[in-house]
């Protein structure tokens, strides 16, 4: 019988964000919910009925008593690190609202 411990790798390959997002430009995850943690893929959980709500209510609150200088955007991806894109509730960027095809960081 295989000893499974045979297969173990020495080490685990790491994915950049820009490698991340070029592979779901590609669809290579078009029918799962992943976010890149650290480098790592990781299976996000599903969304129910609260979450939803909660996550919309939040997201009008943050928009109303943030006004036009902030950038809210429900349930997008955050550009926190080189290594990590998180799908965040509402991340809100300082800046006006224009089409923008780059993520907010943590540096914008």
């Amino acid at each position: 019988m295989l000893d499974p411990e045979l297969l173990e790798p020495e080490a685990l390959r790491k994915l950049t964000r820009r490698e991340y997002d070029k592979l779901v430009e590609l669809g290579f995850f078009e029918d799962e919910r992943v976010e890149l943690l650290c480098g790592m893929l990781v299976t996000m959980s599903p969304q129910g009925g609260p979450h939803a709500t909660i996550s919309n209510w939040f997201a009008q609150e943050l928009t109303l008593r943030l006004g036009r200088d902030f950038d809210v955007r429900a349930h997008s991806p955050y550009a926190a690190s080189d290594d990590s894109e998180p799908s965040r509730t509402c991340p809100c960027r300082a800046g006006s609202r224009t089409c923008s095809s780059t993520r907010p960081s943590r540096c914008s």
